[in-house]
């Protein structure tokens, strides 16, 4: 990483799994950088735990500086349908807001879910944070 996208230690976020979740599930953890935040997953992303994703992503929308936003996903375990769809409507949340969400070490099953449920190869996908925001 460079300096534009290390990230701030005073600016991290953490979002912890929602009620009724298996403790350490999902963890998210949002850093922001000059370039935009990385939002970093580590573990399951499936219907139990798209609410903690839901949480930090309403949160990069509202409190980061931008709304490029390149999603860490080189710790994510596994992913489900319904986590590639909450990818898909944070991505399309940030277009709105003139942004966007890319991820990042994507492993090949969410890719296969990918290709799937965004037809239009909306997301695109990069070996790291700083690859993504480097592609303007």
């Amino acid at each position: 990483m460079n300096s534009t996208t290390q990230p701030d230690p005073r600016r991290r976020r953490r979002f912890s799994a929602a009620e009724g979740t298996p403790p350490g599930s999902l963890r998210v953890t949002v850093h922001d950088t000059l370039q935009g935040a990385v939002v970093t997953l580590k573990g399951y992303l499936d219907l139990s735990t798209t609410p903690t994703l839901d949480a930090a992503c309403s949160g990069v929308l509202d409190f980061s500086h931008n709304q490029q936003v390149a999603a860490d996903l080189a710790q994510l375990s596994f992913c489900d349908s319904t986590g590639a769809s909450t990818l898909l409507r944070f991505h399309r949340q940030a277009q709105e807001a003139e942004g966007w969400l890319r991820l990042c070490a994507a492993g090949p099953t969410l890719r296969r879910i990918l290709r799937i449920t965004d037809p239009a190869k909306t997301l695109r996908c990069y070996s790291s944070p700083m690859e993504a925001f480097a592609d303007v």
